[in-house]
């Protein structure tokens, strides 16, 4: 039988546990102030190559920004400094490093520009490139396509069966598709510079209706992950979401497992973080909380999970990711408690 944690239980272990992660990151952190991440060829994940890479970094800085802690201070500048100079002058990222070869056949992509971006400007420490390059690429519909394509770029390769299975062969994804995650990390940054995007509202609230089974993402298959973003845009103050937000609500407590877990860790740290951002107040995230401190490891991380796909049959995650996510979720719990 699972263990009931009264909040003030959860409340005394997080600070332990939040000073047990911090004290692995900062342990696990690359001269160069870089954190890994592991392209798998698995879904357990087992048969994996572990690779710095800007987006494994800026979920683990964006973890360390979300705790007060004392300790953190040198290895969140050696992060912040590396995260930075992976963009280009015009402030966007690609998935792998600027000095991989691999970068060099890569378009940059939105996810990564909103998220990297989001981290850089949450340190008040860098500046950013402004949100305004990112209009041009909106369609006429009101999305965003996921790589850094004109509209006018999009249509000639869709048009063209030959580009188009060039462009579907290293991506895995058509430029057609329009994709939940994409979409709800354009609103979050478009949120946080105060610039209105009533078109890309109406298409995130569209979404949000999906039958869960069809919430993915091309960066991966977990529901829980696009309903994550999509309250992180609603907590960033897309407002216009607020139409969603009982609906949202009402199914992560739905989808809620009697031993208070949504299923994996990962997904239980995000559907957990949702709940906060959407303003929930309830036992509901008393009992999720619980479930990760119960999952954490003596060393302080949170075992490798898939935290994003980057082809099909490329899975992605990392002991410091999950712990980065988690760290982020632990401390949302401290705000949402009080206790920061």
């Amino acid at each position: 039988m699972v263990p009931h944690y009264p909040g003030m239980l959860v409340e005394q272990q997080t600070h332990q546990a939040i000073d047990r992660a911090v004290n692995f990151l900062l342990a696990r952190q690359e001269p160069t102030g870089a954190f890994l991440a592991s392209r798998c060829q698995d879904q357990a994940p087992t048969t994996c190559l572990p690779e710095p890479t800007p987006l494994a970094t800026a979920v683990v800085l964006n973890g360390l920004l979300a705790v007060k802690h004392p300790a953190i201070r040198p290895a969140l500048q050696r992060g912040l400094d590396y995260l930075a100079a992976q963009s280009d002058v015009h402030g966007w990222f690609r998935y792998y490093l600027s000095s991989s070869p691999l970068s060099l056949t890569e378009l940059p992509n939105f996810t990564d520009t909103c998220f990297n971006s989001l981290v850089l400007r949450a340190s008040h420490r860098h500046m950013v490139a402004s949100p305004t390059p990112l209009l041009p690429y909106q369609t006429a519909e009101g999305w965003f396509p996921i790589h850094q394509l004109l509209p006018q770029e999009r249509e000639a390769i869709a048009a063209d069966a030959s580009a188009r299975a060039q462009f579907v062969q290293p991506y895995g994804v058509s430029p057609t598709v329009i994709d939940p995650l994409t979409n709800a990390f354009v609103l979050t940054r478009l949120a946080g510079d105060d610039i209105r995007a009533p078109e890309l509202c109406r298409v995130v609230n569209q979404q949000a209706r999906y039958a869960f089974e069809d919430l993915h993402s091309a960066f991966g298959d977990s529901p829980y992950l696009v309903m994550n973003t999509m309250a992180r845009a609603y907590h960033a103050g897309a407002t216009c979401l607020g139409e969603i937000k009982p609906v949202q609500v009402a199914r992560l407590l739905a989808l809620q497992r009697s031993d208070g877990s949504w299923g994996s860790t990962i997904e239980t740290g995000w559907a957990a973080g949702a709940l906060m951002m959407w303003g929930y107040r309830g036992a509901s995230i008393d009992r999720g909380i619980a479930v990760l401190l119960r999952r954490q490891r003596k060393d302080g991380s949170w075992p490798r999970g898939v935290a994003w796909v980057i082809s099909p049959k490329v899975w992605v995650g990392s002991d410091e990711v999950s712990t980065g996510i988690f760290l982020e979720v632990l401390g949302q719990y401290q705000q949402w408690r009080g206790t920061s």
